[in-house]
């Protein structure tokens, strides 16, 4: 089972990909604040800078969960654009929890 783990300030972003025994990828982003940031900005900085580095690693559709802790997320509005955001970029058959 591969795990992808976002801890998101406004400034950056700390994605953790793991399986059950280890951290395969650490890797930093900006910050993605849905409250803070366009819904467009984030797609296209999650495109174009974590993207490439996972599809180098494993096939996108092999990650089973998502787990996104970020500030704008606990619930509401924030909560809802950044699952939308984070639905349309990964698989269909990755769980993802906000």
């Amino acid at each position: 089972m591969l795990q992808l783990i976002a801890d998101s300030g406004s400034s950056k972003t700390d994605w953790y990909l793991c399986n059950q025994q280890q951290v395969l990828l650490n890797y930093k982003t900006k910050g993605c604040n849905p409250l803070a940031s366009p819904s467009q900005w984030i797609r296209e900085e999650l495109s174009l800078h974590l993207l490439p580095v996972l599809k180098q690693i494993i096939p996108l559709e092999t990650i089973d969960k998502l787990h996104f802790y970020g500030a704008g997320c606990h619930q509401g509005e924030g909560q809802e654009r950044m699952t939308a955001i984070l639905s349309n970029i990964f698989s269909k058959q990755t769980s993802i929890k906000v």
